[in-house]
């Protein structure tokens, strides 16, 4: 089973994680968002049943496509060794890069 962190839900829904934090009960109670499962102490969610709900509204055509681009995503994310490439954080992502590069070719 695949969980989402709280991040990454707080991610999805565009909102920051002391938000998702303030709020996630007040979703589940009145939006009907699935509760969270817990994980060594840290909010996680079981990832089907947070998309399902996230995509709840959409036309089953649309549902279809959202599923195959979370699906190259997550094969992206894999690719970068599970980094998020759209986390935002340029100089960590540009030390990751020289790091690989220097791995790989030998660097000074």
């Amino acid at each position: 089973m695949r969980a989402l962190n709280a991040g990454q839900v707080a991610a999805e829904l565009g909102r920051s994680l002391e938000w998702l934090y303030d709020n996630h009960k007040r979703l589940a109670r009145e939006k009907k968002m699935p509760r969270p499962l817990f994980s060594d102490g840290t909010l996680r969610w079981n990832a089907a049943q947070f998309y399902a709900w996230l995509d709840r509204d959409l036309p089953k055509d649309q549902k279809a496509a959202v599923a195959a681009l979370r699906a190259v995503h997550q094969a992206a994310m894999e690719a970068y060794g599970g980094h998020d490439p759209r986390a935002g954080d340029e100089d960590a992502e540009a030390e990751r890069w020289k790091d690989l590069l220097d791995a790989r070719f030998g660097g000074h």
